[in-house]
């Protein structure tokens, strides 16, 4: 396990019989058209399908592995209508503070793969190679795109359960945390 993941597992316990790992990594980087972190995947194939419950929220790590959450194609749910990369090409078109990013799937564009009590989101900005890519904070509030700068998945998760950024202009949740399954 890699030392992240332990770090990660040491204060949110992974469950017994992961859910949702019905799709094979190749099969879903090859239909979003790119090869995801090995930190992700490591954590998806870990804890599956479920929630971080907090004591004030809850974030949930999307399962790209999990077809019953994507419906017939995640590639048609990570850019259909009503989809994350939609509403930000709308922030885009209809604010004062655009997304300062290309929107996926275009080359180098914010990949979506987290939500954080309902408004703010986690993306990753696919430039460079997948252990590279930073984490770009969605913050609703201040209808910004903050660029983690440096943090790669499992670094921005674990920061996020230490409570190492400081909020409301970066992630946070509040301890105890614990794995849940997902409330569809």
């Amino acid at each position: 396990m890699l030392p992240v993941l332990k770090a990660i597992a040491e204060l949110l316990t992974p469950p017994t019989s992961p859910s949702g790992l019905e799709l094979a990594w190749d099969a879903v980087e090859r239909e979003i058209g790119l090869a995801l972190p090995e930190d992700y995947k490591a954590f998806i194939d870990l804890y599956g399908t479920g929630q971080i419950s907090s004591a004030d929220g809850w974030a949930v790590i999307w399962n790209f592995r999990d077809s019953s959450l994507s419906g017939p194609s995640l590639s048609q749910w990570l850019n259909g209508p009503n989809c994350l990369p939609e509403f930000y090409r709308q922030v885009v078109n209809g604010s004062e503070w655009p997304c300062p990013y290309p929107i996926y799937p275009d080359p180098g564009g914010l990949l979506p793969f987290a939500n954080i009590i309902d408004v703010d989101s986690l993306n990753w900005l696919t430039v460079g190679p997948a252990e590279r890519w930073n984490v770009v904070h969605y913050a609703c509030d201040e209808q910004e795109f903050p660029r983690l700068e440096g943090d790669s998945f499992s670094r921005c998760l674990l920061k996020i359960l230490r409570q190492e950024y400081s909020y409301p202009e970066r992630p946070s949740l509040e301890p105890p945390f614990e794995f849940t399954e997902l409330d569809l």
